[in-house]
């Protein structure tokens, strides 16, 4: 049985939690003017984990 090998994207998707984790409890506590800026910064964050986890789940379906 051929052994499989683990990927470092549990330690990412860990620390891409987390910085959501805290981005939330930064939500809560700015003032509404800042809150403009949290929402960008959420949104570059979206697009920086789930443009990549795209492009895995869609490489490992199509067997690139």
């Amino acid at each position: 049985m051929q052994r499989q090998t683990r990927r470092p994207w549990g330690l990412i998707l860990g620390t891409t939690l987390a910085a959501v984790a805290v981005l939330a409890v930064i939500w809560t506590a700015a003032p509404e003017g800042d809150r403009g800026l949290l929402m960008l910064v959420g949104g570059v964050l979206t697009a920086v984990v789930f443009v990549p986890l795209y492009a895995l789940q869609s490489r490992d379906h199509w067997r690139w």
